[in-house]
């Protein structure tokens, strides 16, 4: 099975150190910004949403697909701080 990841549409703007913090990392999109977190099981998404819920962060759509790398993805944990 290919990889695949979580992608929110949060409502706002959520920082990379929570982003990190959940996981994942932030990407900008044309409506927003998306958290972005590598998928493992269902259960996952869920603690996810309700994580969000504990910090008061709304969101507005949830989709799980196959990873899309990109040439301008940067791992957090080895580029952290670069700006594309």
């Amino acid at each position: 099975m290919a990889d695949q990841e979580i992608r929110i549409g949060v409502a706002g703007r959520i920082g990379d150190h929570t982003a990190r913090m959940l996981g994942g990392r932030v990407e900008q999109d044309t409506d927003g910004f998306e958290l972005v977190v590598p998928y493992l099981d269902q259960a996952q998404v869920t603690g996810l949403l309700m994580r969000l819920d504990d910090l008061h962060i709304g969101f507005r759509r949830v989709t799980v697909a196959p990873t899309n790398p990109s040439p301008d993805h940067q791992d957090p944990d080895t580029h952290e701080g670069a700006r594309p």
